[in-house]
């Protein structure tokens, strides 16, 4: 067996990925959210909401009524994209016009596009209708 796939090593080009690294973790904690909306910022409104994620944002006040938490399910949270940008910032503005809890997450459009054409899929499935292949994708 080739020693590289036994180590599971990787070979070629690195993949570069932007996340948020923490110090000396314990445990690595995680909440259930739920992506209760999607907003979409132009790329300068985005790189301004990632500098400056505690400034009031009016399509956080906009939205502040599909995040209302009752306890008892996941998270209502926001996930805000930019136009032309494969992460994303999940938040919690936990009823105010800030991102007051925020995880960025990486490849975040790509990761909600896969959700979207999945819950299609199964939406076609249940009315019996097939639908063409998604076009945008390749393998």
């Amino acid at each position: 067996m080739d020693k590289e796939k036994e180590t599971g090593t990787m070979t070629g080009t690195p993949m570069t990925v932007n996340v948020q690294l923490r110090n000396k973790q314990e445990t690595i904690r995680t909440e259930c959210c739920e992506i209760a909306c999607v907003v979409e910022l132009s790329n300068a409104e985005f790189c301004n909401f990632r500098r400056r994620p505690l400034s009031d944002r009016d399509f956080i006040k906009d939205h502040l009524q599909e995040l209302k938490s009752d306890k008892l399910n996941p998270i209502p949270c926001m996930l805000v994209l930019g136009e032309g940008v494969d992460d994303g910032i999940l938040v919690d503005p936990e009823g105010y016009d800030y991102a007051r809890y925020t995880a960025y997450i990486p490849m975040a459009r790509q990761l909600f596009q896969n959700e979207q054409i999945e819950c299609e899929d199964e939406a076609s499935k249940e009315d019996g209708l097939e639908e063409e292949p998604f076009q945008g994708m390749t393998m």
